[in-house]
């Protein structure tokens, strides 16, 4: 009789498969997301979503609009996403458009952590601040 290893495990599911601690230049420029984790994680779900497939080639052309929602104030951000060419060769890719605003909406600062995972069934990506390098006041209080 085969044995059966049924341990159950308490671990919470964490669904980022780009996850990044601010830098600078993220908070006002274009985000970059790494050719490796988007080669790696993202391309294989957008190429093969059932009901709009994104390729490759479509990113180098910079015609790419997508939704971005912020999981933590349920709010969609619209943006493209595009892949610079480096020497005629394709390099990393870019979240650009209403990223900046993204940022400032939150009041995000470098060393800041997120998170972003593709999310097929809404064809979006879904961002959310995992950590702060120090607390915020809301806006609220400070008006």
């Amino acid at each position: 009789m085969a044995n059966l290893d049924l341990e159950l495990s308490l671990r919470q599911y964490v669904p980022w498969t780009i996850k990044k601690t601010l830098q600078e230049r993220d908070l006002e420029f274009p985000f970059l997301i790494p050719k490796t984790d988007m080669v790696d994680y993202i391309l294989p779900e957008l190429e093969s979503d059932p009901f709009k497939p994104i390729k490759a080639s479509d990113m180098l052309n910079g015609n790419v609009r997508l939704k971005v929602l912020d999981l933590d104030t349920d709010v969609t951000y619209p943006m493209g996403l595009s892949q610079l060419r480096v020497d005629n060769m394709p390099g990393n890719y870019y979240l650009r458009d209403y990223w900046a605003q993204l940022m400032q909406d939150r009041q995000l600062q470098e060393g800041d952590v997120i998170g972003l995972y593709w999310d097929r069934s809404n064809h979006q990506f879904c961002f959310s601040v995992i950590s702060l390098v120090q607390p915020r006041r809301s806006r609220a209080r400070d008006s």
